[in-house]
């Protein structure tokens, strides 16, 4: 059931309103067996007298580069939200294999007094899924509000990893849902917090990034833990923010401005810390949780060294499976986020945003003049990094009989088989000694593995979008009766195949171009043309990501919305601008979000198996997502596609009815920033 409750945050604040599943924030964790059907009746009874429970605010961008950003701080200053919203609802199984008519298509909401039905099979490996609201237009308004929680699938192999003792469980399995939330003030004495969250957001930056840090719906929480191994279950449920964790031991905490200090770093500590999978399940064998940058941007600080650890990244809807050896601990360490927001690929590099003492340094402003990290022109500001901290843990003695204490000391090794069915993705048979693979296999008809073009873009004043390609020849006049006066946008593929397409479909009511034979693979090529990295969201599969590359962007025209045709997106390195870059070892699992990051073309396989019918993908960031940032897929048997795409050709000569029926909305191309939903104008790059 969901329905509005009364929640506290923290200990600290009031009470206050939240939309909730069942009374509680987050919903409750819902665990099933592998194959076991479920049945769920969604039923919205979040009565109209209880509108949306917090204020949704847009404050002025900063007037200079060295005034405070408004996310960075509580309250609204006095004036009022613009956003009065009722509670109609439908419920997404994220990363689920689930049917059509249950995976939460985002317009069929449940207003209130109504239910969404639901059947779950839950046919698929052991993991980590979560559920949330979807509604069309206002996600990032539901999920806010307090509507989400988490669904485990338990099963083999994770079940004999655990009778072994390999894997942590019971009261040594901790699941953690984090997200960022600004707070609201009291009306009557704006030095007080109201108990109520705030969505925040700038005129320039439609995101919302809070300030503080919710765990498992409390603002700033320690968990107490024992001085032994701890399964750690991560998702970053934010809207927009990324997080880039790192586990550092805090030494001391002023208790009268809660000023931390920080001492020893254990993120790159294979004894401490392994990540065993990730969103769609367990790894081959453990891995470390960093990621590799080869240059990463440290715009707070020295230039650190050519290639670092930069931390666990987590953007919004991955998951992470993590088990911990706190034995090695000793008092309190903490997750410390040092990722930029908004997030385009790049960190604030830890240990050099601190002092040897752990606290943070003296910065420097645009003028070189010496600011506290917190002070209007700090970088930090910027960054929306105003404070670091995510979750405290305190390690308790052995002798406490909490959690982990009951545990050997260390069993996980980068060689500890875990999951031994897995099979990784790939394009060609590796040479050598290799884990187990699966060489993609063809599209029967054509020989050829199915690779698909979606070409993320940021068109003036602000507008994200999806562009879905086909390819043309400059012989042709039409191509699937689209004209070829649109623009062009040229890809000199990997294989050095140079190819010419047009934007078929960009908004989420253009005509449905993607239609994949049902049980088949296929390759998605995502190009990012866009300054921030975006989360990208396929549902009904779990996917692999085959590789990344940096490419030079600068040949695509923003404001025009194609390439010339030579100079193409150029994937073969021509004068060294094209770089691939090794997958991080936490990402080649499978996977339901992807990151892409600017500049990047991130090339990920799946098989369509399951269900057939209509689905999506969209960016998980969920301002974006709520802004037209999300296109629609089928997924057909083969045949019947074979037969409707015949009989689509056979009407080729109606070119007068060409705008109806499955065309009807291609005409509407150039006006899905017509249907509603305002755009704010996105921040630059300063």
């Amino acid at each position: 059931t969901l329905k509005a409750a009364d929640v506290q945050y923290s200990s600290q604040l009031p009470t206050t309103k939240a939309w909730t599943y069942e009374g509680t924030v987050p919903g409750p964790t819902i665990v099933v067996r592998r194959g076991q059907k479920v049945h769920v009746h969604w039923s919205n009874q979040i009565d109209p007298s209880v509108p949306l429970p917090y204020q949704v605010f847009q404050a002025d961008d900063p007037a200079t580069a060295d005034d405070p950003f408004p996310q960075n701080f509580p309250g609204t200053g006095g004036q009022s939200g613009d956003v009065a919203l009722t509670a109609s609802i439908v419920t997404h199984l994220h990363g689920g294999r689930t049917s059509p008519d249950s995976d939460g298509w985002t317009e069929n909401v449940t207003p209130f007094g109504g239910a969404q039905h639901t059947y779950y099979e839950n046919d698929q490996r052991p993991t980590l899924l979560w559920y949330h609201d979807h509604a069309m237009g206002i996600t990032r308004l539901n999920v806010f509000a307090g509507l989400f929680g988490l669904w485990l699938i338990r099963g083999q192999p994770e079940q004999g990893l655990i009778n072994k003792g390999i894997l942590p469980h019971g009261k040594d399995e901790v699941c953690l849902v984090i997200q960022d939330r600004n707070l609201d003030l009291d009306k009557n004495d704006p030095t007080k917090f109201s108990g109520a969250i705030l969505h925040k957001s700038e005129k320039s930056t439609a995101e919302m990034f809070g300030p503080y840090t919710m765990v498992n719906g409390v603002i700033w929480p320690c968990l107490e833990v024992g001085a032994g191994r701890v399964r750690l279950r991560l998702l970053n449920g934010s809207n927009a923010r990324t997080y880039c964790l790192r586990l550092v031991e805090v030494t001391a905490i002023n208790d009268k401005d809660g000023t931390v200090t920080y001492g020893q770093d254990y993120t790159d500590n294979p004894g401490v810390i392994w990540q065993v999978g990730s969103d769609g399940g367990l790894f081959g064998h453990p891995v470390p949780p960093t990621s590799n940058a080869t240059t990463p941007d440290n715009q707070c600080s020295p230039a650190p060294p050519a290639k670092v650890n930069r931390g666990l990244i987590l953007a919004p809807a991955e998951r992470a499976d993590l088990v911990i050896d706190f034995s090695q601990i000793k008092g309190k360490v903490a997750f410390v986020n040092t990722a930029f927001a908004p997030f385009h690929g790049s960190t604030v590099t830890f240990p050099f945003l601190f002092d040897p003492s752990g606290v943070l340094k003296q910065e420097m402003d645009r003028n070189n003049k010496p600011v506290c990290p917190q002070a209007p022109g700090s970088r930090i500001q910027e960054f929306r990094l105003t404070y670091a901290e995510v979750l405290l843990f305190n390690v308790q003695a052995p002798t406490d009989k909490l959690p982990g204490t009951t545990d050997p000391a260390s069993i996980l090794t980068q060689n500890t088989p875990l999951d031994e069915t897995f099979t990784r993705y790939v394009l060609q048979a590796p040479t050598g000694n290799s884990p187990p693979f699966l060489v993609i296999p063809p599209d029967p008809d054509t020989h050829q593995v199915t690779q698909r073009w979606i070409v993320l873009t940021e068109e003036p004043p602000g507008h994200l979008y999806f562009r879905e390609l086909e390819p043309v020849t400059p012989q042709s006049g039409v191509v699937s009766g689209i004209p070829l006066d649109l623009p062009i946008i040229a890809i000199n593929d990997a294989g050095n195949n140079l190819t010419f397409y047009q934007t078929a479909a960009m908004g989420f009511h253009d005509r449905i171009r993607i239609m994949v034979p049902y049980q088949d693979y296929e390759v998605w090529n995502f190009i990012n043309l866009t300054v921030d990295s975006h989360p990208v969201h396929v549902h009904l599969v779990q996917f692999q990501v085959l590789s990344r590359t940096s490419v030079d962007t600068s040949v695509y025209a923003t404001e025009r919305g194609y390439t010339a045709p030579n100079q193409p997106i150029d994937l073969t390195d021509p004068n060294q601008k094209t770089k691939p870059r090794d997958l991080d070892l936490n990402e080649q699992g499978f996977k339901d979000t992807v990151r892409i990051n600017p500049g990047e073309v991130v090339s990920v396989a799946a098989q369509y198996e399951g269900f057939c019918g209509r689905f999506m993908y969209h960016c998980h960031i969920l301002e974006h997502e709520d802004m037209d940032m999300m296109r629609p897929f089928i997924v057909f048997p083969r045949d019947a596609l074979a037969a409707m795409q015949a009989g689509m050709n056979g009407m080729a000569g109606m070119s007068s009815m060409a705008g109806m029926g499955m065309g009807t909305m291609n005409g509407m191309t150039g006006m899905s920033s017509m249907l509603g939903r305002p755009r704010p104008k996105r921040r630059r790059r300063r």
